[in-house]
């Protein structure tokens, strides 16, 4: 099972950070790699299929990936980045 939490609307989609069960293991930490997923909502319902997670301009696939914010504009996106270790 994935873990996901740090949920932010932006601009008709939700962002969020998923931690997968199954998946990458952080080297930095030993637990499972965080990314940053986008899905498009209507009210407060998620529209399954269109769950993606962001490019790999965004998510780098050796490290971790979290906790998303935008600008009150929702022009830029604001999120931590983990390193290599």
């Amino acid at each position: 099972a994935a873990a996901e939490y740090s949920p932010v609307y932006n601009k008709g989609e939700l962002f969020f950070t998923r931690a997968t069960g199954g998946g990458k293991v952080s080297k930095a930490t030993g637990l499972a790699q965080t990314d940053l997923y986008k899905v498009k909502v209507n009210g407060a319902r998620p529209d399954l299929s269109t769950l993606e997670m962001l490019d790999d301009l965004i998510n780098d696939p050796l490290v971790n990936e979290g906790s998303i914010t935008f600008s009150p504009d929702g022009s830029i996106m604001v999120f931590a980045k983990g390193n290599r270790g």
